[in-house]
């Protein structure tokens, strides 16, 4: 699963450790053109590299743009849960991440079949595909979860 990573609070490394997103602001999130969105700390600019969405601590819905090294910022009424590859809004339960599936495949995940989401509304195990990923190879899917 990826998820959205909140600046200033805390979270885990990819092995699984807790760290803090917070610390000196030392990295400057850039759009493609050069502009700064944000100075953030090494943390929060790693995590939000490496989920490809998170939420900095004014508010503002940063996603990657075009590459791993740059930034966006996401209309977060009409894309809360950040930008698929196609400019698509990804959706919670429900957008999955995967390189080497077409955009738009619909997956049966059974481990989600049947699952009580927290709306108490009940997973029918579908997934579509709407995004893609930079830190990952093929055969791969993420879920979103916030």
């Amino acid at each position: 699963m990826y998820w959205i990573p909140k600046e200033g609070e805390r979270d885990e490394d990819n092995a699984g450790r807790s760290l803090s997103l917070t610390g000196n602001k030392t990295e400057a999130m850039k759009s493609p053109d050069g502009t700064i969105i944000a100075m953030v700390s090494k943390s929060t600019f790693d995590k939000c590299q490496m989920e490809g969405t998170c939420l900095l601590a004014d508010g503002t819905l940063a996603n990657l743009a075009n590459s791993k090294d740059y930034f966006k910022v996401v209309d977060r009424k009409a894309m809360p849960m950040g930008e698929g590859s196609k400019q698509n809004p990804l959706r919670l339960f429900t957008s999955v991440a995967s390189n080497d599936l077409p955009y738009g495949t619909t997956i049966v995940v059974s481990e989600l079949k049947n699952r009580r989401l927290p709306n108490g509304k009940i997973h029918n195990g579908c997934v579509r595909v709407e995004d893609g990923g930079w830190s990952f190879g093929g055969r791969f899917c993420l879920v979103i979860k916030f």
